[in-house]
């Protein structure tokens, strides 16, 4: 079915999907998009005009809208929609609002009473994971780890304790670090596939355990965006003895972690009250002293 674009009295918000690489990905039904809006809203302006100059179409305004403005011109945008414009909104490759920008925009066109409308395509996330070989049916989403602290301990915590599939975005100067911090919480021998550069020239995917990717990256030079799957961890509804509760119980509070969120973190995991994981903790603690 061709492509029309229907005009609405409150606008038309387009969120549509962008190459992640490899310009060919781009939908037919995007490049019509794209060429007909009144608008387009672009996490970077120069990678926007980019894409369009080498799609030939027409020069679109384009604005920016990105992580530290995007709240200013999501008002400004909502404006544009009510007054009947048709706006796309993209990021530098792949789908928008995953872990990129975007849902301020798409709340305050919602907001606003816009008519709001997935163009779907490329997304690193369903890319890795449909190249993993790991369940695709249950899996959770984590996005960039925060850099560093008790933020970044507490991430890779809740993440060891996920019984389903697990995708993440790493970027290259903390890829390194990334691996060898997945390795020693969530353990060596646990499965991974590491995509890098995804339908790019120079794309690599690569499957083996945390321990042996995390040796590998410290011998080769890394360039690239890296997107990680990992392999499901305890089967959901396994709760584990006490002697294997108290190894975690040990191990988190070894990330400086505080009582109440190891509590917090394990209760659903050994099927228990977030007291009475509290109550084992200190009981713990007492005899370690």
């Amino acid at each position: 079915m061709k492509f029309v674009h229907e005009p609405h009295p409150e606008g038309v918000l387009y969120v549509v999907a962008t190459p992640l690489g490899n310009l060919d990905d781009l939908s037919p039904r995007a490049r019509a998009v794209l060429g007909c809006v009144d608008l387009i809203a672009a996490e970077d302006t120069r990678v926007a005009r980019h894409l369009l100059q080498a799609l030939g179409l027409p020069k679109v305004p384009v604005i920016s809208s990105f992580e530290g403005n995007e709240a200013r011109r999501a008002e400004e945008i909502s404006r544009r929609l009510s007054e009947g414009a048709s706006v796309a909104l993209v990021t530098d490759a792949g789908t928008p609002c995953i872990s990129d920008p975007g849902d301020r925009t798409v709340a305050a066109a919602r907001e606003a009473g816009a008519h709001i409308i997935p163009v779907p395509g490329p997304s690193a996330v369903t890319c890795a994971l449909s190249v993993s070989g790991f369940p695709g049916s249950r899996f959770h989403f984590e996005g960039f780890l925060p850099a560093k602290g008790s933020d970044r301990n507490k991430r890779l915590a809740e993440i060891s304790t996920l019984d389903g599939t697990v995708v993440l975005y790493e970027s290259p100067h903390r890829i390194r670090e990334t691996l060898h911090d997945l390795a020693r919480i969530l353990g060596n021998d646990r499965e991974c596939v590491l995509c890098r550069e995804i339908t790019k020239k120079f794309e690599t995917i690569t499957r083996g355990t945390l321990g042996d990717l995390d040796a590998n990256s410290s011998e080769s030079e890394i360039r690239g965006e890296f997107t990680l799957v990992l392999a499901p961890g305890r089967r959901t509804g396994e709760k584990p003895e006490f002697p294997a509760l108290e190894n975690e119980i040990i191990r988190l509070r070894s990330l400086d972690l505080p009582v109440k969120t190891v509590a917090t973190i394990l209760a659903p995991y050994a099927g228990m009250t977030k007291s009475e994981v509290y109550e084992i903790i200190l009981k713990i603690e007492k005899e370690h002293l």
